[in-house]
C-alpha cells in the first residue's frame, strides 16, 4: 500500500490525541493523493472493476474465501452495507499474488474484513498489467497482479446480519465468468 499504509492506520487509531490528530490530517492528504492517482488510471481499469468500485462500498466487507486456481484468483466477500450482498471477484492473474504481513493486528475480530484498497498500473519488462492491493484487518496486504477482472453478485444469505458468521448458500456448479 502506498497511500493507506498499515502504519498510517495504526497512528489513526492511536489513543494519543496528538498522534491521532496528525494521522487524521495525513489520512486526508493520502485520500486526496489517491483520488488524484485513481483519476489518472481510471480509464485503464477493466469496465467490470470500475462498475464494482462505483456501485459497492467494500470497506468492512467480510472476506469469506480466497481460492487460487491458476491463472485465476477468486475472492468471496459479504458487504457490510445493506442488503449485504455476497460478491465473488475473479482476477485473471499475470503471476501469483503476493501476501505481505505487517505487524500483527490487535483487532480481536473473529473474521477478516476488507479495510482499504489501491489500484496501480504496472509495467514490468514491457508487460502492462494492473495490481490491486488490499489491506485486511488481520494485518495482511494482498497484492493481486491481473489483466482481467469479473464478478458475480449474489443475494444476501438467509442468516441475518450481523448476528454471526454468515452462511453462504451452496452453489450447485462453479460460477460461470466471462473469460
Amino acid at each position: 500500500m502506498k497511500y493507506f499504509t498499515p502504519e498510517l492506520l495504526d497512528r489513526y487509531g492511536s489513543i494519543d490525541d496528538a498522534v491521532a490528530d496528525q494521522a487524521q490530517a495525513d489520512w486526508e492528504q493520502a485520500s486526496a493523493e489517491y483520488q488524484r492517482h485513481y483519476k489518472t488510471i481510471e480509464t485503464s481499469l477493466p469496465t467490470k472493476l470500475r462498475e464494482v468500485l462505483g456501485r459497492f462500498y467494500l470497506h468492512d466487507a467480510r472476506l469469506f474465501g480466497v481460492s487460487l486456481e491458476l491463472p485465476y484468483l477468486f475472492l468471496t466477500l459479504q458487504l457490510d452495507t445493506p442488503p449485504h450482498e455476497v460478491l465473488v471477484f475473479q482476477y485473471h492473474l499475470v503471476k501469483e499474488p503476493e501476501i505481505l504481513r505487517s505487524n500483527e493486528s490487535s483487532d480481536s475480530c473473529p473474521y477478516v474484513e476488507w479495510l482499504y484498497d489501491e489500484l496501480e498500473v504496472k509495467n514490468v519488462d514491457n508487460i502492462v498489467y494492473l495490481e490491486h492491493a488490499i489491506l485486511l484487518t488481520n494485518g495482511v496486504e494482498l497484492r493481486i497482479p491481473f489483466l482481467r477482472f469479473d464478478h458475480l453478485v449474489q443475494s444476501p444469505p438467509f442468516q441475518s446480519w450481523p448476528t454471526g458468521v454468515a452462511t453462504i448458500p451452496a452453489v450447485a456448479a462453479r460460477p460461470q465468468f466471462i473469460s
